[in-house]
């Protein structure tokens, strides 16, 4: 998580928020990140545990 906080330049707080809903993700960041990530789309950082 630390390793993927750093490379999306964020902290790994921000990174858990965003995964679980608490936060959304700014429009610069989406941007920043489509560019770093091929294919990235803000759906991959939803969590996979749906009992929450």
């Amino acid at each position: 998580m630390e390793q993927m906080a750093e490379f999306l330049c964020c902290s790994k707080g921000e990174l858990s928020q965003i995964e679980n809903g608490h936060k959304s993700i700014s429009r610069m960041k989406q941007l920043l990140w489509s560019c770093m990530v091929p294919h990235w789309t803000p759906e991959m950082l939803q969590s996979d545990d749906v009992s929450s």
